[in-house]
């Protein structure tokens, strides 16, 4: 019986050698840069989830702090786009569709012609995945200068030729917002700031306001966000125990709950709803940039280590993450408003400590001072944050 998987693979490993053998590039050496040729730079984002991409977006603002006036154009998954709308540090978003079925004529001209756009640096962040698409979308754009990590490689592959700047990979473990800086650093590209970032707008947060009202919560509540799913059943909490912090908070503290629990996940959200004595506010099925809206509004989210951890980390609603199984150092949202709960050995995380850490949250990062959605404009935001980056860049 043929082996349709293994056949693939071997055909990518051949189609990846050969171009090796033909490309027969050389990398350049960092002193081969020269930064007063930037003018347009383009960042192929080569993230499979939205978490992920989310920890990358700090890179954005490290390459905007460093070329103010660059032209800045970043090509994402089609899927995972919507969280990068409004984003202040780019210029431009542009769509990969993952399925040919989705690619129409108009579609591939429109994208070829967006990535050909003269480009003088582009910059793959391939750090978690590592796609031939991604590698060959940077290679499209023409760029005199195509900057990647030296690790992990194409399969097939001896060295990662795409790329003429080759970033090193450190293999000690490091937090994945570490590694996405660790390739732009190579020329000498940082920022200070890692917070992950997801812009909202006014009409965005109005939305928001008036789905409270419609639900009957007050601008004044105290409102905890729950997210009982995770995309790997081994990463998620008892969902009894997140019925047990939901019924502390609320009969102690007069809490108002609003929950999610992603897709395909919905024998989760009944199990939770039919633990409550009281109703919740349901926010699954809602758009993800609805979703950060509400987030955005709560006093703090409880969740397991998700996708939506790094919404709310994004949005700048103080968190606590339950980690099950998997190393908080390397993808903890960072802030010291952001807590990852984690077993020590083989002990399960237990109720206490997780309310414990949400009174302590809520009494050392109380909310911010709630913005009226009609008196507040997102550009006020971006004025402040660009005369930022530019007072940095003239120091």
């Amino acid at each position: 019986m043929l082996d349709m998987e293994g056949f693939a693979t071997k055909l990518q490993h051949n189609i990846v050698r050969g171009l090796e053998r033909s490309l027969n590039r050389k990398p350049l050496s960092r002193g081969d840069f020269r930064r007063t040729k930037i003018r347009r730079i383009l960042i192929v984002c080569d993230h499979n989830n939205l978490g992920d991409l989310l920890l990358a977006t700090p890179v954005f603002r490290a390459v905007r702090q460093n070329f103010p006036v660059a032209y800045i154009a970043v090509v994402v998954k089609a899927d995972l786009a919507d969280v990068l709308i409004g984003n202040i540090f780019v210029n431009a978003v542009i769509l990969f569709y993952q399925r040919w079925r989705q690619w129409t004529p108009r579609r591939l001209v429109h994208f070829l012609k967006r990535v050909r756009s003269k480009y003088d640096l582009a910059i793959v962040l391939n750090v978690v995945s590592h796609s031939l698409p991604g590698d060959l979308i940077a290679f499209l754009s023409r760029a005199r200068y195509v900057l990647g990590s030296e690790y992990p490689l194409l399969p097939g592959a001896s060295w990662n030729f795409f790329y003429n700047l080759l970033a090193s990979y450190s293999q000690k473990n490091r937090h994945l917002t570490e590694r996405h800086l660790d390739i732009v650093r190579y020329l000498d590209i940082d920022t200070n700031v890692r917070t992950e970032v997801i812009n909202l707008s006014k009409d965005e947060k109005a939305w928001a306001e008036v789905f409270f009202a419609e639900h009957g919560l007050a601008s004044d509540d105290l409102i905890v966000a729950i997210h009982i799913g995770a995309d790997d059943i081994g990463k998620q909490w008892e969902v009894k125990k997140f019925v047990q912090v939901a019924k502390y908070l609320t009969t102690h503290h007069r809490a108002k709950i609003i929950v999610s629990w992603g897709e395909c996940k919905e024998d989760l959200g009944r199990e939770f709803l039919n633990g409550l004595p009281f109703p919740a506010v349901i926010l699954s099925g809602l758009p993800v940039r609805h979703l950060a809206a509400t987030i955005y509004f709560a006093d703090v989210m409880v969740c397991n280590d998700c996708d939506l951890m790094h919404v709310a980390a994004s949005v700048g609603t103080s968190l606590v993450a339950i980690f099950c199984n998997s190393p908080p150092e390397e993808s903890k949202p960072i802030g010291e408003e952001f807590v990852a709960l984690k077993a020590k050995s083989s002990g399960a995380i237990g109720i206490d400590i997780v309310i414990e850490s949400v009174l302590k949250l809520m009494e050392d990062h109380p909310k911010r001072q709630r913005f009226d959605a009609e008196n507040f404009d997102i550009s006020d935001e971006v004025l402040k944050d660009y005369l930022d980056i530019l007072n940095t860049f003239d120091e």
